[in-house]
């Protein structure tokens, strides 16, 4: 008679159970976090980024991101342009 093995690594009682589908995003401003040396600019960028990969028009994204128009149409021109969020440095 064969004994049945485990073969996953997590512990029998931790493994994740079946999640259901993503939701879709709310409306809740996203929060900011303390600036610090830039940090809130690079957080803020990244939301932009974030939110353009998602699709999510340009107006929506300077509400929900709390930055201003031309600030997501630099991040959009940036990625298109040189495929990064930022303008390389020659």
């Amino acid at each position: 008679m064969l004994a049945t093995v485990n073969l996953s690594r997590a512990p029998v009682g931790t493994r994740r159970p079946n999640l259901p589908p993503r939701v879709p995003l709310s409306n809740a401003p996203i929060t900011p976090i303390s600036s610090k040396h830039g940090q809130q600019y690079a957080h803020k960028r990244s939301q932009v980024y974030h939110l353009l990969m998602l699709g999510t028009p340009f107006k929506e994204i300077e509400q929900r991101a709390g930055v201003s128009y031309s600030m997501v149409y630099n991040v959009h021109r940036n990625l298109i342009t040189y495929g990064s969020i930022h303008k390389p440095k020659f």
